[in-house]
């Protein structure tokens, strides 16, 4: 950035820039120390976030004891965010991945049930869930690993489903 574009313009200002890299081992225990060292010994004005939301969450909170901002660029759970106000991310929350998948099955059974050519198979269905439609007879069930990421992905699946018929 500094020898190929001579570094950041900001108001009309040429700043260089200085990126320091610390391993943090993807540990939880040492994500707070490396976010402290960077901030502090190597007087960061801020800081890139760890690889996935469960290291993030522990940035973050160093990161405000220091007073400095962190880009979150790999979390997405929603609760990485709630620490400070100095935390900012880059991904949706995670609470709307499966939103669009979710309305695709909706749409894909709605669709079944205005035409003929698959109202058949669903009919397979009626029997065993009680429905009388296709969007009726689906049920939704999340298998997921106990851990924040995935948690925060299914929590909202099952509200988005009844809001769709589902």
């Amino acid at each position: 950035l500094n020898h190929e574009r001579g570094g950041l313009v900001v108001n009309g200002s040429r700043l260089s820039m200085r990126f320091t890299w610390i391993d943090d081992s993807s540990s939880a225990e040492q994500v707070p120390n490396a976010t402290a060292f960077v901030l502090r010994e190597q007087a960061a004005d801020f800081a890139f976030g760890p690889y996935t939301s469960d290291l993030t969450q522990w940035a973050t909170q160093q990161s405000a004891l220091d007073g400095k901002l962190l880009l979150a660029t790999t979390a997405a759970t929603p609760s990485v965010y709630q620490h400070n106000n100095l935390t900012f991310g880059t991904l949706p929350p995670t609470t709307e991945y499966m939103r669009a998948s979710i309305g695709a099955v909706a749409a894909a059974a709605t669709e079944c049930d205005a035409s003929s050519s698959c109202i058949d198979q669903c009919r397979r269905s009626f029997e065993r869930t009680g429905a009388s439609s296709c969007v009726g007879a689906i049920r939704v069930g999340m298998i997921q690993e106990d851990a924040l990421f995935t948690g925060s992905v299914c929590s909202s699946a099952e509200s988005q489903a009844i809001a769709l018929g589902l």
